[in-house]
């Protein structure tokens, strides 16, 4: 299989976030030889290894383009629709959102859970989907807007701010 990343490509997982194709190598696993993607995120300045072979499965994928990004800010300071009262329902509300699997669905669950974030009145369950999708959502507006992480983390805090401000 010929791998469709190159050096220095820009790059979103599902689970580790955004990054950058630093190599290509062969990695060694029980003694068999795999080609591999080595990718260096920008949350947690982690490296990961993606089997060539298995990038269809990982979720690789190219990142969103800078108008996404500018959409996905647009969503964060848009108006919440609200979520059910039941923690158990809100749960699996969320979660059916975030199955959907798309950058729009992730951009909507922070837009809910942002005002409950701000107030500590998430649960913990809650709490974790918030960071996770904040964190990952951040990775790959940062690398379609060229900016830091942290500039990333500051444009959502505003849109999320801003949003909680206007509804008041």
């Amino acid at each position: 299989m010929e791998c469709p990343f190159g050096l220095n490509d820009k790059v979103m997982h599902p689970q580790y976030g955004a990054g950058f194709v630093i190599s290509h190598q062969v990695k060694e696993v029980d003694g068999e030889k795999i080609k591999c993607l080595e990718i260096d995120t920008l949350f947690k300045k982690t490296k990961i290894f993606i089997p060539i072979e298995n990038i269809g499965l990982s979720g690789l994928r190219r990142p969103m383009s800078k108008r996404m990004a500018t959409r996905m800010l647009n969503i964060l300071g848009g108006p919440r629709r609200g979520l059910p009262r039941k923690h158990r329902l809100r749960v699996l509300r969320i979660e059916g959102q975030l199955k959907e699997g798309s950058s729009e669905a992730s951009a909507r669950v922070l837009r809910e859970l942002f005002k409950g974030f701000r107030d500590g009145k998430l649960s913990m369950t809650e709490r974790r989907i918030f960071d996770k999708v904040f964190n990952l959502l951040a990775s790959e507006i940062a690398i379609a807007r060229n900016v830091t992480l942290d500039k990333a983390m500051e444009l959502m805090e505003s849109r999320l701010e801003r949003r909680v401000k206007r509804a008041k």
